[in-house]
């Protein structure tokens, strides 16, 4: 479990130039080698036209079968990853990266079933759906299973901070962006 205390005190030390490079080695991750950046790039560019999408549309919002094909995205990389690590010869259920993939695929279920039912509330199931969200869990997954990239509550941090870095970067675009309607 991530400690509150210990995740406000990196930005308070020394800790804070490991935290720029962690967010920055998550960063660059997907440009790091062909294999990941090939199942990588599809999900950076839909991730970045969803985001452009609503802002230009400001009117329209997720809907439940958005929703629900976005849940089908995470299952769709997970299913990706499985078949990179049965491919490489690197499926094993006691290492973390054959995990990593089958929680992603586990979480991309549940997703699916939380919109495609409509499980919970409309504001919880569309912000846990959103492109924004399911690319950036799917690209984190990606990273894990493609790479040797250690993960570790440092990393944790690094993804949580970078995580809500996005979502206010895209808000001021958003706010800039001029509305097409």
């Amino acid at each position: 479990m991530v400690d509150v205390l210990s995740f406000f005190s990196i930005f308070t030390g020394p800790e804070i130039k490991g935290l720029i490079a962690q967010m920055y080695a998550i960063m660059s991750a997907p440009f790091s080698g062909e294999e990941i950046f090939w199942a990588a790039f599809p999900l950076i560019t839909t991730a970045i036209m969803f985001e452009l999408y609503f802002g230009s549309h400001k009117e329209e919002s997720l809907g439940w079968n958005s929703a629900t094909a976005n849940g089908l995205v995470i299952v769709y990389v997970a299913i990706s990853t499985l078949r990179y690590l049965v491919n490489s010869n690197l499926y094993n259920l006691l290492e973390i990266r054959s995990q990593i993939a089958i929680g992603i695929l586990v979480l991309g279920l549940a997703l699916v079933i939380v919109s495609f039912f409509h499980v919970l509330p409309r504001e919880v199931a569309f912000f846990i759906s959103s492109g924004l969200v399911v690319h950036y869990i799917a690209l984190l997954g990606l990273l894990f299973v493609y790479t040797d990239f250690i993960f570790n509550n440092f990393t944790a941090y690094a993804a949580f901070v970078l995580f809500i870095s996005l979502i206010v970067f895209f808000k001021i675009v958003k706010h800039f962006e001029p509305d097409v309607n």
